[in-house]
């Protein structure tokens, strides 16, 4: 790199690091370079060198600078750094996740609609999805030559644009790309800076004062080369060799006309750190009226004033503002570049500080009125208001909501709820009093802030329509389910359909609806409301609503949802679940993020309708790849991993867990526990202990599911590896701590779950036969009752294995309700259980026939436990043609997911944006395929995958 930055004293470290961080960026090998200080250390001054040297090296460089008054502008930092570039290009030009970005961008081809569940065009992006736009548009920046990113004043950058550094930080090592951060010390950072500071890929360089002897040659430099070396320790001693202040003093000094010579000492000696950030004062009012005017109207706006509005602020004409402003760039006050600004931040501070508290109130307040005028950003003029106090106004509320609207359409609900909560403090008048509240309630809401129950509490005694109160009941009880207090949440509730039912006629039936179906979502977590929840269910089905709004569909759901769980038959369940989903319809109005449609199609999956479960599925993948994102991908990557998994799909099973669990450091948690479990299942099958033992581990090493339906579902698969292991009574130990859990949620289908089957195994091989007929027992009524053949059969095949010769009919009926079920894993295991006891209790001959056709077909699944049961079985009954077992596949599940796509026609970039990973993840796999595969070229993928 170039040779630019000598002149910084006492730097060449952070300068060397600098310049091999952009080397290994020009390379293609990003990271992060975190610039720590104290206020005018020279951490603005090592950004100027690295941009310097980048440009010179052929990189871009994208800037942006946090103010002071920046933190509630949403996406601010961002828009600095990427509407320049993206402005450079039409909308239509951005393909791709990079399109998501546009929202953030202010571009409207991009902005949806944003009504709210229910009305079935809601197509915004989640807030992942912003965060994955914008890291793939960076992505394309950085496509035409390598990028230099530096924020300077980090700490004061808004919370939504940190996320997305975070973001971005976190996958930089695939892109040619430095990010430098500069952040002052002891500033309080946010949680998204927090976190990056803490990533262990972040290099971090403090920066600290100069020693006395760079102090000294600094002064000398400016001075004279003959100053004398007290008077230079006097200026070192009077800065603590700060390199801003040590310019600011000596410039000072010189203007003063004060000789740097011993009989000056004193005069130096006697200064403060405090007296030269004050000096400033002492300029500007040498300066005259109008310029001080002028600066102070500089530093009420911040971030960069426009002439013009700083001359209205000022109350100066245009002729006095240009005249003002030279008088302040030539003090050196000011810097003028398209906008003025100050110097350096610390001067701006002090000419704040100079503003008695009413006028510095006054001043905002005016600044946001013209700011208004002037057809600023919402949330420009919603900054001003921010550093004002209450004063009942209702002008500054509405500008403060029109901010937070805008803030919350952009994916970062805490700064809506932050502007909410000063509008709140106003306080509005009654007119505006109650939609602030509400919005505000639900900004919390959205951010998981549990300050939305107060402000949910709080807006029900000013509304005093009913149909009002109820849909603010509905939000208050979603919330106190989320917070989980269920009996509360019911509370509300009823209380919602009290309120309707003081309505006219024509009350809101689609929110009678939502009531009835939030309420029996929280009825079925407390013991003492599950009978209410169980009757509520059994009359929805007996006169179910059409189907016909959101809400009727959300009841829908959790009524099938609660004959699924208590074993009604499967008709019922299937029924509602239909009506709920509605053709994927549910899907369009909640999006991917949402809980019904999982709720509906899950009742689906457990009856075995496994096409409509895989359609549904494959909707929410689409429309999560649509918005971006990873919470819905992730929920509808785990959902297929347990239908491929009972199919027989076992590497797909394990790579779609895999592609779900690796979004857990995203915020994905709510099926967490059981893509852990339903991994194992497929790897336990393939015969990959140790992995299955390490993602249970992972699973047991989160406490927050203890005593719930999540412990339940890895409970059951530890007692699976535990038998696969060959210990049968810690397998019946860990299975047995199902029942008081299945009990207490009421779930007592073994279609969902089906503990009881690996109890009986484990009991069996335990020697415990009479406890494991109880289970048998147990298990195959239960399972009747439900009705789905996969249930059926996995409880006859369990029970059919611990009765010996009399169990050799239960195993034959096993296989043959298992044919009628898309389980077919289920079904070739169920062969080679029967082929195993017919070799023990009846006709060898017999026995061969059905362990062949198990053996082979294990095989076509990749089922290498069951395989190779099959395999020693014919091996015993001394068939001497058994095929050889067949090799371990090469690729990983993850490795062999990419081949696939990349087989099908994907590009690289549209499998990566496809799978939510980096195209350098992509690039890694594809290259360790081929090498397992032994082949050159794209072109040869999909010859190669069969023959594997």
């Amino acid at each position: 790199m170039g040779s630019s930055g000598e002149h910084l004293l006492e730097r060449a470290d952070a300068l060397r690091e600098t310049d091999r961080l952009l080397d290994a960026a020009a390379a293609g090998h990003g990271g992060v370079l975190l610039l720590d200080g104290a206020a005018g250390v020279g951490k603005t001054s090592i950004l100027e060198v690295a941009r310097t040297r980048a440009e010179r090296a052929g990189m871009r460089v994208l800037a942006a600078r946090a103010g002071v008054f920046d933190a509630e502008l949403a996406w601010n930092v961002v828009r600095q750094l990427l509407e320049p570039p993206a402005r450079l290009q039409p909308d239509s030009a951005l393909s791709g996740a990079s399109a998501l970005a546009l929202r953030v961008l202010g571009a409207s081809a991009s902005a949806g609609s944003t009504s709210g569940p229910g009305s079935g065009d809601d197509i915004r992006p989640a807030e992942s999805g912003l965060l994955h736009g914008l890291y793939w548009l960076t992505a394309d920046q950085a496509e035409t030559a390598p990028l230099l990113i530096v924020v300077d004043d980090a700490h004061w950058a808004d919370e939504a644009s940190l996320r997305y550094l975070l973001y971005l930080g976190e996958r930089i090592g695939d892109l040619p790309v430095l990010l430098v951060l500069a952040m002052r010390r002891g500033e309080e950072l946010a949680p998204p800076l927090r976190a990056l500071v803490a990533f262990p890929g972040a290099r971090r360089i403090a920066l600290e004062e100069l020693r006395q002897e760079a102090s000294a040659t600094l002064a000398r430099a400016a001075l004279g080369s003959d100053a004398d070396p007290g008077f230079c320790q006097a200026c070192h001693e009077a800065t603590g060799g700060n390199p801003f202040l040590l310019h600011e003093l000596i410039a000072q000094l010189r203007r003063d006309g004060i000789r740097p010579d011993a009989a000056s000492t004193a005069t130096v000696a006697a200064v403060t750190p405090d007296t030269v950030t004050r000096s400033t004062v002492l300029r500007l009012s040498l300066l005259g009226e109008e310029p001080r005017r002028l600066a102070q109207a500089v530093a009420i706006i911040g971030g960069g004033a426009e002439l013009e509005l700083a001359a209205q602020l000022a109350r100066l004409d245009q002729e006095a503002a240009v005249a003002a402003g030279d008088a302040l760039v030539e003090a050196e006050l000011l810097r003028h570049d398209v906008a003025l600004e100050f110097k350096h931040p610390l001067v701006a501070a002090t000419v704040l500080s100079e503003l008695a508290p009413l006028e510095r109130d006054r001043s905002h307040r005016a600044a946001a009125r013209l700011l208004f005028a002037a057809d600023a950003s919402p949330e420009r003029v919603a900054a001003q208001l921010l550093q004002t106090h209450p004063a009942g106004d209702d002008w500054a509320a509405e500008r403060l909501t029109a901010a937070a609207r805008l803030a919350s359409d952009s994916g970062s609900p805490r700064a809506a709820a932050d502007l909410l909560a000063r509008a709140a403090r106003e306080p509005p008048s009654e007119r505006l009093r109650l939609d602030v509240l509400v919005a505000l309630a639900r900004a919390q809401m959205a951010c998981g802030d549990a300050a939305a129950l107060a402000g949910f509490e709080a807006a029900l005694p000013i509304c005093d329509e009913p149909e009002g109160r109820a849909g603010i009941l509905l939000e208050l009880g979603r919330a106190r389910y989320v917070a989980g207090l269920p009996v509360a949440a019911c509370e509300a509730f009823e209380e919602g359909l009290t309120e309707l039912s003081r309505c006219r006629p024509s009350a809101d039936e689609a929110l009678a609806a939502q009531l009835r179906a939030g309420w029996l979502g929280a009825a079925r977590l407390d013991i003492g409301l599950r009978g209410r929840a169980a009757e509520l269910a059994s009359a929805v089905a007996a006169d179910p609503p059409p189907g016909a709004s959101y809400g009727e569909r959300a009841l829908l759901a959790m009524a099938a949802n609660e004959l699924m769980f208590v074993c009604e038959p499967r008709e019922a369940a299937v029924e509602l679940a239909g009506r709920a989903l509605a053709g994927g319809d549910l899907i369009d109005q909640e999006t991917s993020d949402g809980p019904m449609w999982t709720i509906a199609a899950g009742v689906l999956a457990w009856a075995d309708d496994f096409d409509s479960w895989d359609g549904a599925i494959a909707r929410a993948i689409d429309d999560a790849r649509r918005r971006g994102s990873i919470v819905g991908f992730a929920t509808a990557s785990y959902a297929f991993s347990f239908s491929n998994y009972y199919r027989g799909r076992l590497v797909e099973a394990i790579a779609d867990a895999g592609q779900a669990i690796a979004t857990r450091h995203m915020g994905w948690s709510q099926f967490l526990l059981a893509a852990y479990a339903q991994q194992a299942w497929a790897l336990i099958e393939r015969d990959e202990l140790a992995a299955a033992e390490r993602a249970l581990r992972d699973a047991r090493a989160d406490p927050s599911w203890e005593g719930s339906v999540m412990q339940m579902i890895v409970l059951e698969a530890e007692a699976r590896l535990a038998l696969a292991q060959g210990r049968p009574r810690d397998a019946l130990e860990l299975v047995s701590q199902c029942r008081p859990l299945a009990e207490a949620a009421r779930l007592i289908n073994p279609s969902v779950i089906p503990w009881r089957s690996t109890a009986v195994i484990a009991a069996g091989r335990a020697g415990r036969l009479a406890e494991a007929r109880v289970y048998a027992d147990e298990d195959l009524e239960l399972a009747r009752r439900f009705g789905a053949p996969r249930a059926i059969g996995m409880a006859l095949g369990a029970a059919g294995v611990i009765r010996g010769k009399t169990g050799v009919d239960l195993l034959a009926e096993a296989v043959e309700t298992l044919e009628q079920s898309p389980a077919r894993l289920e079904w070739v295991r169920a062969q080679v259980r029967l082929g195993a006891a017919l070799r023990r209790h009846r006709s060898r001959a017999d026995a061969l026939t059905v362990l062949r056709a198990g053996f082979d077909h294990a095989i076509e699944l990749g089922a290498t436990r069951i395989e190779r049961h099959a395999h020693a079985e014919l091996t015993a009954a001394g068939a001497s043609a058994a095929r050889r077992p067949r090799r371990a596949d090469p690729l990983t599940a993850a490795e062999h997911r990419v081949a696939t796509m990349a087989a099908a026609g994907a590009s690289n970039r549209e499998i990566a944006e496809g799978l939510f990973v980096s195209l350098r993840t992509i690039e890694t796999h594809l290259t360790h395929t081929y090498a397992k595969l032994g082949i050159q070229r794209r072109a040869e993928l999909a010859a190669a995958l069969e023959r594997s």
